[in-house]
């Protein structure tokens, strides 16, 4: 269970670094 849960937590922390980046690329672009 704790392989589980630190595996879902890993898959939800890279989530959230490419929703930052696809944010900034985002607002990037829309800056440019």
């Amino acid at each position: 269970m704790k392989k589980k849960t630190r595996k879902k937590e890993k898959n939800a922390t890279h989530l959230a670094v490419v929703f930052s980046l696809f944010l900034f690329c985002h607002m990037y672009l829309r800056d440019k």
